[in-house]
């Protein structure tokens, strides 16, 4: 679906890289040989993204590296398309008519950031009365995919409402936090 919106497949290619990896900071050659595009075609791209405050760049030595800009204004918007067309949220949201009786579909900080500073901090919270082999079907194809483990914790709808109300550390952690809602109504979760 995203295809349609940009017109350019270099353009795509790059925000794909950098944004299904944030932590991504290479070279321009580097870009080139990962996406397979002509260098002068990378070039036009990244200075169009870098001019929209989406990359920003640094040069060291004789080399110009590139990175997501996280301050850039529409960077969590951007990052939230990508990831549901492209990243786990996209995985994921392919299944959805054989995951069951989803209520909401969620990928927290710690995916965001691939940031994990406790062992508790999971990647995806999906609430309802989930089809546990076909999510976790599709958990192991995204691990292949982004080449990392993903961490996820499934709930009923009554367990998460309980829990919310109880002001449990974990939900209120993930609920506090920024976050990317793949599936179901970000007020209801919230309220």
């Amino acid at each position: 679906m995203i295809e349609y919106i940009f017109i350019s497949k270099v353009r795509l290619k790059l925000l794909k890289l950098f944004f299904l990896d944030t932590t991504e900071e290479i070279h321009i050659r580097g870009i080139v040989r990962k996406i397979g595009e002509e260098i002068n075609a990378v070039r036009r791209e990244l200075k169009n993204l870098e001019d929209a405050g989406i990359l920003v760049s640094q040069k060291r030595g004789n080399r110009l590296y590139y990175k997501v800009d996280f301050e850039g204004h529409i960077f969590h918007e951007l990052h939230a398309i990508i990831n549901k067309e492209y990243g786990l949220g996209g995985k994921i949201l392919e299944k959805l008519d054989q995951l069951g009786d989803v209520r909401y579909l969620l990928l927290t900080t710690a995916y965001i950031e691939n940031h994990h500073p406790s062992q508790y901090d999971v990647d995806i919270l999906v609430v309802g009365n989930v089809e546990m082999k076909v999510l976790s079907t599709a958990i192991k194809e995204a691990e292949k995919t982004l080449g990392r483990e993903i961490r996820y914790t499934v709930m009923t709808e009554e367990e998460f409402i309980f829990r919310k109300k109880k002001r449990d550390n974990f939900i209120t952690n993930i609920l506090n936090k920024k976050k990317i809602m793949l599936y179901g109504d970000e007020n209801s979760l919230m309220s």
